[in-house]
Order: C-alpha cells, then sequence, then structure tokens
C-alpha cells in the first residue's frame, strides 16, 4: 500500500490564537513542509499485540528555536480514547531533554509503540493530537488522523483443544477443514458384530487304556459343555462351529504304544461326545468335519510343565534330564531309575497325562447399538469393555459418558483406553486437574503411549501451562506409537494412527508459536503439514505463495476461501479477492459481517463489487 503521508495543511488556528505567537504562526503557515507518517498505515494485531511506528520529518529553517511541540498518539475505537506516551520534540533554546529538531538543518524523529490489543480495536483510528508552544504560548491543533483500522487476520487461528472428539484417533469435529491441531483423541473401540467364544474340558483315562469312563463324563467341566450345547442348539444368536479332541499320553511307556493309546483317546472321546450331543438334540455334530482330532504320542511338553509345577524333591533332576537328551527311550530309563521321585511321578503327574483335551468352539453375534444402549442403562456389567466404551459415544450427558468409562475401566484394570476416554469426560467439565492425575494413571498401564501423552498436552495447555504442554507435545511427536500395542485391541497401534498423533502435536507445538506471533518459528514447526494453521502462519509471515500451496492441498472450507480472499488484498489481485469472498460467504453466512469491517479489505470499503458482496 502507497505511503500516505498526513500534512499538517488546513488547519486553521483562530486568529486571537496567532497575534501573540508569531513564531507558532510561521511554522503554521509552512506546515505542508511538515510530514508524519504511521507505519504500518493500516494497523495489525499480533501475538495479543498492536505494534506501529510514528515518523515525522521537519525541514530546514522551521521549527522554531523556542518551541516545544507534543505530539500524543491516540487509539479511538467503541467511544475509547485511548492515549499512548506522548512524543514532545524541542527546539535548540529550550532548556529540557526532549528530541531536539535543529532549526537549520531541520530533522525527524521516529517512536515505536506496542500496545496490548483490547476488543473493538480492529475498528480503531489511531490519531496524533497535537499541541505546540512558543515561551508562554500555548496552541492546541486540531488533532489529525495518520492510521485507521486494525487487521486481526491472527484471530483466524484454530485453537488448542476446542474441539468435540469421537471414535476415531484422529482429530475430529474442527470448524474448518484442515484445523488439525487442537482435539483431544478418544481411543477406539473395537465394533465387535462376532464374538468367538472357547469352552474347554478333558477326559482322563486309566494307564494304558483309552476307554472312557462314565465318571468322567459326571466333571463338572464336561456338565458346562453339555450345557452350552443344550442350551443354544437352536440359538440363531449363536454358532457352534466345531470341537477340537486333542488326545495324549503320558511318556513313561513305550512310543509305539503312546502312539496307539493318543489316537485311540481321540477316537473314544469323539464316540463319547456324539452320544452326548446326540442326546443334546445337537444334530450339527454329526457333520462331516465338525469333529477335529489330533494325537500327540508323548507328552513331554505337558510333563515338564507339570513337573515344573509340582513340590517333587527331585524336579530339579528329572528337568535337567529333559535338557541333557531328546531320546524318549532315554529319558524314560533314566528317570525311572530315581526310584523316588518316579513313585512319586505315578501318582501326582503321569495320570493328569494321559488325556484327551476338549475344545469346542463358537460364534456369539455381538450386540446392536441399541442393544449396547439399552444394556448400558439396564445392566452395563453385561457389556464388555469395548461395549462400554462404545456405549459412552452413544450418550450425550457427560456424567453418564464418565459412569461407563469408569465402568469399562473397573472391567478390565489393564486398559488404559478407559482411563484416557474417563480423562477426556473430565477435561471437557473443566476439571482439569483430575484430567491430568486421570491420564497419568492411564500412563502408568501403558508408558510411552503417544496418545496419552498427547492429549496430557492438550489438557495441560488448557490449564495454562503452555510450558508443560509443550514438552508433552514434544515428546509425543517423536515417540514411538509401538507402545501403544501392548493393548492389542487399542486402534493406535497402525502406523496411520501413529502418524495422526505425530502430525497432530506437531502441529499444535507450532500453533503454540502462532499464537505468541514468533510466525517464522510457526512456518518452520508446521513444515509441509497441510492445516488451516500452517496456511495461516505463511500469510503473516507474508509468504503468499506458500499459503495459497497449503490452502490447495486441504479440503475446500468457508474459512480457507476466506483467506484466499485475504492474500488477494495483500498482492492487490481484487478479482481473487472477490471472488474467494462470494465463496467464503456462500459457504458461511456469518462471513459477510466479517468482512464488510475487517481492516484486511480496508481499501475495498467504497468498491462499488466489494459493497455488493458484503451487504
Amino acid at each position: 500500500m502507497k505511503k500516505v503521508y498526513i500534512l499538517l495543511t488546513g488547519i486553521i488556528i483562530a486568529a486571537m490564537f496567532l497575534v501573540s505567537c508569531g513564531g507558532l504562526k510561521k511554522m503554521l503557515d509552512n506546515a505542508s513542509t511538515v510530514k508524519f507518517e504511521a507505519n504500518p498505515k493500516v494497523l495489525e494485531m499480533n501475538g495479543g499485540f498492536v505494534n506501529f511506528t510514528l515518523t515525522g520529518t521537519f525541514p530546514a529553517e522551521y521549527f522554531d528555536r523556542s518551541a516545544l511541540i507534543t505530539l500524543t498518539p491516540c487509539l479511538k475505537y467503541n467511544g475509547i480514547e485511548k492515549n499512548l506516551d506522548p512524543i514532545v520534540l524541542q527546539g535548540e533554546d529550550v532548556q529540557a531533554n526532549n528530541k531536539v529538531i535543529n532549526y537549520l538543518t531541520g530533522g525527524q524523529f521516529s517512536q515505536t509503540f506496542k500496545v496490548a490489543y483490547e476488543d473493538g480495536m480492529k475498528s480503531d483510528s489511531l490519531i496524533l493530537k497535537i499541541s505546540a508552544k512558543v515561551k508562554d504560548e500555548t496552541v492546541n491543533v486540531p488533532s489529525v488522523k495518520v492510521a485507521l483500522g486494525t487487521i486481526t487476520t491472527c484471530q483466524l487461528i484454530q485453537p488448542i483443544g476446542d474441539a468435540d472428539a469421537s471414535n476415531t484417533n484422529t482429530n475430529v469435529g474442527a470448524t474448518y477443514a484442515g484445523a488439525t491441531s487442537a482435539n483431544y483423541i478418544l481411543a477406539n473401540f473395537i465394533p465387535q458384530t462376532q464374538m468367538s467364544k472357547s469352552i474347554f474340558a478333558d477326559i482322563h483315562y486309566k494307564i494304558s487304556d483309552a476307554t472312557v469312563q462314565p465318571s468322567e463324563l459326571k466333571q463338572e467341566d464336561i456338565k458346562t459343555l453339555e450345557s452350552f450345547v443344550k442350551e443354544n442348539a437352536t440359538n440363531a444368536g449363536i454358532t457352534i462351529s466345531g470341537l477340537g479332541i486333542s488326545g495324549y499320553a503320558s511318556p513313561d511307556g513305550p512310543v509305539a504304544l503312546n502312539e496307539k493309546l493318543s489316537k485311540q483317546r481321540a477316537a473314544s472321546a469323539e464316540k463319547s461326545l456324539t452320544k452326548l450331543f446326540k442326546e443334546a438334540k445337537f444334530d450339527k455334530a454329526s457333520n462331516a468335519g465338525f469333529f477335529s482330532t489330533v494325537m500327540t504320542a508323548v507328552d513331554w511338553d505337558g510333563f515338564r510343565k507339570a513337573v515344573e509345577a509340582s513340590s517333587i524333591a527331585d524336579k530339579d533332576l528329572i528337568i535337567r534330564v529333559l535338557e541333557k537328551t531328546s531320546d524318549p527311550d532315554a529319558r524314560n530309563k533314566e528317570i525311572k531309575s530315581m526310584t523316588a521321585a518316579f513313585n512319586v511321578l505315578k501318582t501326582s503327574v503321569l495320570p493328569i497325562l494321559r488325556r484327551s483335551d476338549l475344545s469346542l468352539n463358537a460364534v456369539t453375534a455381538g450386540h446392536s447399538d441399541d442393544e449396547i444402549k439399552n444394556l448400558a442403562q439396564t445392566n452395563p456389567s453385561a457389556l464388555n469393555p469395548d461395549e462400554l466404551l462404545k456405549a459412552a459415544t452413544l450418550v450425550d450427558d457427560m456424567d453418564t459418558k464418565g459412569k461407563l468409562y469408569q465402568a469399562a475401566a473397573t472391567k478390565d484394570a489393564k486398559d488404559w483406553r478407559a482411563l484416557n476416554n474417563l480423562a477426556y469426560v473430565y477435561y471437557k467439565q473443566g476439571k482439569y486437574s483430575d484430567a491430568y492425575t486421570t491420564l497419568r494413571s492411564a500412563e502408568a498401564l501403558d508408558p510411552g503411549n503417544q496418545t496419552i501423552l498427547y492429549n496430557l498436552g492438550i489438557v495441560t495447555y488448557a490449564n495454562k501451562q503452555t510450558t508443560e504442554a509443550n514438552n508433552y507435545f514434544n515428546t509425543a511427536s517423536t515417540v514411538s506409537q509401538s507402545s501403544n500395542q501392548a493393548n492389542p485391541s487399542a486402534s493406535a497401534s497402525t502406523t496411520t494412527a501413529s502418524q495422526t498423533v505425530t502430525d497432530a502435536a506437531k502441529s499444535n507445538i507450532a500453533t503454540m508459536s502462532l499464537q505468541s506471533g514468533d510466525y517464522t518459528n510457526a512456518v518452520q514447526q508446521f513444515g509441509d503439514l497441510c492445516v488451516f494453521n500452517a496456511a495461516l502462519a505463511k500469510v503473516l509471515a507474508k509468504d503468499y505463495a506458500g499459503a495459497t500451496k497449503t490452502l490447495d492441498c486441504i479440503k475446500d472450507a468457508a474459512l480457507n476461501f476466506y483467506l484466499r480472499a485475504i492474500i488477494g488484498a495483500r498482492t492487490d489481485v481484487s478479482s481473487m479477492v472477490f471472488d474467494n469472498l462470494r465463496t467464503a460467504i456462500s459457504k458461511d453466512a456469518t462471513l459477510k459481517a466479517k468482512a464488510k469491517t475487517d481492516a484486511e479489505f480496508i481499501k475495498y470499503f467504497a468498491d462499488a463489487t466489494f459493497l455488493l458482496i458484503v451487504q
């Protein structure tokens, strides 16, 4: 914008003031040679302050040697007059300590001001109140305007932590597309349309025998399996998909015999269970492939685990035998030579290895959203942790959400997700101390969790602990997300989710620089992130080509077009101003009133096309 000089011409001082002050009259008569300038001509707020410089130039043989001029900058807005520190200038003969302007050579002054921005200043005007004095005569000159309006484009910053979160591990709910900085991140739940269920049981046998004893079919685990089949044989919500049978023999006999026994035991178990299921009217058990059988002739792994868990005095010696040789005959011979130990093995270890292990596999249909919502109100204990996390997203009341997250945390005390999401409730309620404490408890369950560290940044920032927030964001932006895999159901365990959290943390660090007015650093910190605040930082740093490139890579939204219009105004491309303002206002009608008084467009305030757009 071309420099606008405010000339002291046209200032009419009543004759009564001029009769007795010839020095003043001469200065006023030559006022057209004095120039005042405000830089910038249209003021701008950055980092919460309005900074500007006032300069003045006096020609040679103008400033009376006995003159004293006081210039008082004043910001006028909303009926308020905010006087700033005065600039006092004096001639050579004045006995004071002010800036001296030489009569013969003339001179200049320059003074910089930093004023805290207040609401209403965007429509302000900067005036100079002028008082001139020569000896005992003083004249108050009518004030002159040196700047009009204050640009507040930096207030377009999309703030940190003001948007709602949802069931994603990305930021959501921001007012404008591309506003990545900000949101608290809720840990994901895994919607389960189907859930696997397995019921385990076993059948034990006498030594060197494969006959299923009637007493074995009366054991509690077999009765549980049988009851499940009876209760769900015709249940459309449960699919019993098959039963696995593993036949075993203890390792104390010949290998050939054990192979035969383990095979026979798996077959006898299948025969007994076929009969059992038939009596339960479960016809699917007769389908080919329903039963799957395997056999283990010599169960050395089971033998070792049983010995390690026993109180046998010589168990270390037995383990060393197993480690020394893998030959089954050599193992048997050496272990049987330990007479006392072997007698204990015969009664406490070997009998439990002569068995068939059973695994009944079923798939149950997951609860629908309506069922989850209903159970959350009537019987939340019937919901698993993921369903409780989902239930919290189906209600609006924060207290109810909190209770559901607490129930999920109680259901699985090792799951960081419930505590992370509970902290979100406290955060939204303004209970930042509770949110912080709860997040630290979540972090104790999964140290180094990127999502938790990021959210600690959000909470501490909301609590005006900017240094701590910056530290948490920095850590979250560099930590490996692999720690989140400590909970396999945590959604943030993927590379994509990790990069999302990393980018959000980096964006928030840059946004903090942007808020402080450090635009150069903010641009560097945003890097190539395609977010609105990155484009805004480049506009404020006067990198208009870079800002346009960033806007090109984010989703179109009202404020994005508004920022393009600002770029057009700053680069004197009127078509860019008008076209983008039209689009912005069509997407968000509230921007019409904003544009009408936005000092970015001050040069267009009298333009017919502009007025047509904003009226």
